[in-house]
């Protein structure tokens, strides 16, 4: 079995990665706050060497995208100086390693702010030096899914609404690209098996109507026997959300 080292595991997307593929992998969860660089690193190499570590997914990220520089200094530090570490040590130790982009952060090749700079930054690092182990760069859309206790986004705020019974305050008219957590995982197992040097993929999600599926969950919850066609990933979601949500934060 692949022995895969996941640092990030709070991610909702690590969450749902660990528990589909858990019995497939032999999968370690490295939980030791990237602080003092020249520590981490040297605790990190000493770990991913004691355990055999072949791949290395990085899912820990800063995603506050607002405009304002209060938070500036933490977004680099988490979106690319902790990469760029992470791309050393995988190099030195010859370890194939996953980096995530977001096309929400670079629309239209446009720096929205120090979050879309910092993955900007990243990309072009990697494109920049040439590594000689096995780079994996994934680019997408907006994540829903399962464990995404953000309440501050869209999908975590309207099943919690759903839930809750109260008006939705939100902007449900609008369209947004969205992919469920689960593509973007299996694009990750299917990458795992490529031997390619460097890989960048970009994952489109599927731009939906946000009033359209609002009104299909509703429909969906006074007749279950509705088919779920196009919309079962967010009848999934949302019955995830009806079951734990007791346990959200």
């Amino acid at each position: 079995m692949k022995n895969i080292l996941i640092y990030g595991s709070n991610s909702f997307i690590a969450k749902n990665f660990v528990i589909k593929y858990e019995n497939y992998y032999n999968i370690y969860c490295y939980k030791k706050y990237f602080k003092n660089q020249k520590k981490f690193s040297s605790s990190l190499f000493k770990y991913i060497k004691r355990n055999k570590i072949k791949y290395l997914i990085n899912f820990a990220a800063d995603n506050n995208n607002s405009k304002k520089n209060e938070s500036s200094k933490k977004i680099l530090n988490s979106n690319f100086i902790l990469p760029v570490t992470l791309l050393d040590l995988s190099e030195k130790l010859n370890v194939t390693i996953f980096l995530f982009l977001s096309a929400e952060a670079t629309k239209n090749n446009e720096i929205k702010n120090f979050y879309a700079l910092s993955k900007k930054m990243l990309f072009e690092y990697v494109y920049s030096r040439k590594f000689s182990n096995k780079i994996r760069i994934i680019n997408f859309d907006s994540v829903f899914g399962s464990f995404d206790n953000n309440f501050q986004r869209l999908i975590p705020s309207m099943m919690v609404n759903f839930i809750k019974s109260k008006k939705v305050n939100i902007n449900l008219n609008q369209k947004k690209k969205l992919i469920h957590v689960d593509v973007v995982n299996k694009k990750i197992s299917n990458l795992l098996y490529s031997k390619k040097k460097l890989i960048y993929s970009k994952i489109n999600g599927k731009l939906y109507n946000i009033y359209i599926v609002y009104k299909f969950i509703k429909k969906y919850l006074k007749n279950k026997k509705l088919k779920k066609n196009k919309y079962k990933n967010f009848i999934t979601t949302y019955k995830w959300y009806l079951k734990y949500y007791g346990q959200a934060k």
